[in-house]
């Protein structure tokens, strides 16, 4: 048998091993205790372990059959273990099974059944730590030895994929990919750079070490052509590949600081950190909305970019909402992202606009390169927020200044990066006439968030003032045009009233507050605050 046993293999090499009495080992054939060891060691193991887990696997509704070695030899340890591993289930009544994950991943032929994030978490941690005593202590030289931590966390499914795909690099050259993966993972696809700290020579052997990484497609130089100052001796930063940090990080996304990343040019949230909230839409709207929520679930998704790939095209999906300020363009692309458990990568234009020629474009290849690899690693695939999109994708003008020329180059590389973008793009404005036609033809699908009609303002008076009257509901949405966002303004001050001038608030500061925030909406003169003037 292999050491990569296929799944009828795997089922067999567990037949076999379940049969063995583990206390009489010296009466097993070779054959069995073969087996057993290539158990343990396919399944990262214990020879104590295997026995039960094999054991289980073949009971009848997966519990474990009650022989004499299995109360001896399969100890409350060892059940503890298999259950910490993921192998094993308590049940209710005491007793243990396999838990329906193993059981799938077994007949799939999978040794490796359980690999859990902790193990990663606790794997990385190590790495970071190894690593800061390597560069900041001056008697120790490269190479790092990093397959030493390596070894320490057979469980990790970072660890598996690293041995499998690069075990067979050179030692220098696995320690310096492993430094390149933890600063991935702690800092998110920000270029790393050789510490100063380092000797001439291990600078040298760094050097020539990431020239043969760079040279198999591992690693990339990210530096712009132009940037390195020739005057000074400087190493070019480098970064994991694409390529590798998908094949390693897959699944893994939530280990990596994207936030880090991601402050050079906007922010990042992760989906359990959006808020829920209820929105409401026209009843010719609210259709359109739901076919989004079923676009961004993760089996439609997918299903949505088999298609486009199928037919040729890219495996992009690219959204526009557009409408008036305050009707919920914003918070729509976010509840779409929290209820598909997306995180999002939100742009700020106001970093992504450098003060020095190049850099607004070099700011915004590095936006679009942090989503390739946040789509690479993630799962679900996170969405690109571009807010106010207008800013980024406004028309492009005839050079007539200095300054419009840097806009136009701005342009060119929004539109070349969304005609390479894959993964899930959602742009908002309030003015879509200002958009380019080649930034309208890039969008798959438009939608149009208009105005709340009486009946939509009444359903959200109602949700945000539940204690409201029906009639005094109805009176509301009836005589104020508010957006969503306006009596959200309403209700967020009416609630300061009680505090802020100790008495309570009535319906009067409701039609007081509403006017002034219409009078707001419509640009004329308000009282400063934003209170209503009660005496």
């Amino acid at each position: 048998m292999s050491n990569k046993p296929g799944a009828a293999d795997l089922v067999e090499l567990l037949r076999i091993v379940a049969g063995m009495q583990p206390f009489l080992m010296a009466d097993h054939s070779s054959e069995e205790l073969q087996a057993l060891d290539l158990a343990s060691k396919l399944f990262v193991l214990p020879q104590d372990e295997v026995v039960p887990l094999a054991t289980a696997f073949f009971a009848k509704n997966g519990v474990p059959s009650h022989h004499n070695w299995v109360s001896e030899l399969a100890t409350d340890e060892v059940h503890r273990n298999l259950i910490r591993h993921g192998y094993f289930h308590k049940c209710a009544d005491g007793r243990v099974r396999i838990t329906d994950a193993a059981r799938k991943a077994i007949m799939s032929g999978d040794p490796y059944v359980i690999t859990t994030i902790e193990e990663d978490k606790a794997f990385f941690a190590e790495l970071a730590k190894y690593l800061s005593a390597v560069f900041e202590d001056d008697n120790v030289d490269m190479p790092y030895l990093l397959r030493d931590v390596v070894d320490q966390f057979p469980r990790s499914l970072f660890v598996g994929r690293f041995k499998e795909g690069y075990g067979t690099l050179q030692d220098r050259e696995q320690d310096m990919l492993l430094v390149l993966c933890s600063h991935f993972q702690v800092r998110g696809p920000i270029e790393w750079t050789l510490p100063t700290s380092l000797s001439e020579s291990e600078r040298a052997a760094a050097v020539r070490t990431l020239g043969s990484l760079a040279e198999r497609g591992l690693v990339t130089t990210l530096a712009p052509e132009g940037e390195l100052d020739s005057k000074k001796k400087q190493d070019p930063p480098v970064a994991l590949s694409p390529g590798v940090a998908g094949y390693l990080f897959k699944g893994l996304g939530s280990l990596v600081n994207f936030g880090m990343a991601m402050t050079r040019y906007g922010s990042f949230l992760s989906a359990d950190g959006i808020r829920e909230c209820e929105l409401f839409y026209n009843d010719d709207v609210a259709p359109d909305v739901e076919r989004l929520h079923r676009a961004f679930s993760r089996e439609r998704y997918d299903r949505m970019m088999e298609a486009l790939a199928s037919h040729g095209g890219r495996r992009s999906l690219t959204f526009l909402l557009y409408g008036p300020p305050g009707t919920g363009k914003t918070e729509l692309a976010l509840q779409l992202a929290r209820g598909s458990g997306r995180s999002v990568l939100q742009a700020d234009v106001a970093k992504l606009t450098g003060s020095y020629v190049g850099e607004s474009e070099r700011n915004y290849r590095g936006l679009f390169l942090v989503y390739r690899f946040a789509a690479l690693v993630m799962d679900p695939a996170p969405v690109l927020l571009l807010n106010e999109a207008d800013a980024f994708m406004s028309s492009r003008v005839q050079v007539k200044r200095s300054n419009d020329k840097y806009e136009n180059n701005i342009q060119a590389v929004i539109i070349e990066e969304m005609e390479s973008f894959e993964g899930l793009l959602v742009a908002t404005t309030n003015n879509a006439a200002n958009f380019d036609d080649a930034y309208d033809r890039r969008f798959l699908l438009k939608l149009e968030v208009g105005l709340p009609d009486a009946a939509t303002r009444l359903r959200i008076w109602r949700s945000r003032l539940p204690e409201l009257s029906a009639d005094l509901a109805e009176r509301l949405a009836s005589r104020f045009r508010l957006t969503g966002a306006g009596i959200e303004t309403v209700v967020s001050r009416f609630a300061l009233i009680e505090p802020l001038e100790d008495r309570t608030p009535g319906y009067p500061d409701l039609m007081d507050l509403c006017a002034l925030v219409e009078r707001k909406a419509a640009g004329t003169k308000r009282n400063t605050m934003g209170f209503p003037t009660n005496g």
